[in-house]
């Protein structure tokens, strides 16, 4: 997505005013923080709250922590728009309400109920 033969189509959406289904993993997080300062006026939404490894954060706080500080920064730099969905299919068999919480709270929090579909 950062590479300099198809920022076209980003300079495209923008100019024609449609919105961009931005869909990822937390890895490329770093990559949709660049898109979005390159790109301020880019109409987009993140979907899926970009896949959260929620099976790993099951057995690592870090790896909460690396996502949700994307997701801040995201949050702070973007005017876009997050989708709560996508959490249920990162988990591991046994999961509970309470795995999910903290990754629809922090979403909630960083992006704020009118950024949220």
């Amino acid at each position: 997505m950062l590479r300099a033969d198809i920022q076209w189509a980003f300079e495209s959406i923008c100019q024609v005013d449609l919105s961009f289904d931005a869909l990822g993993f937390p890895q490329q997080l770093p990559n949709f923080l660049t898109l979005a300062k390159q790109y301020p006026e880019l109409k987009t939404v993140y979907d899926h709250c970009m896949k959260p490894q929620i099976r790993d954060a099951m057995a690592r706080q870090d790896a909460f922590t690396e996502w949700a500080k994307e997701i801040t920064a995201l949050a702070n730099i973007s005017s876009g728009y997050r989708k709560l969905s996508g959490l249920i299919t990162e988990t591991c068999e046994g999961w509970t309400k309470a795995d999910l919480k903290p990754f629809s709270d922090h979403i909630l929090q960083s992006f704020g109920s009118d950024r949220v579909m």
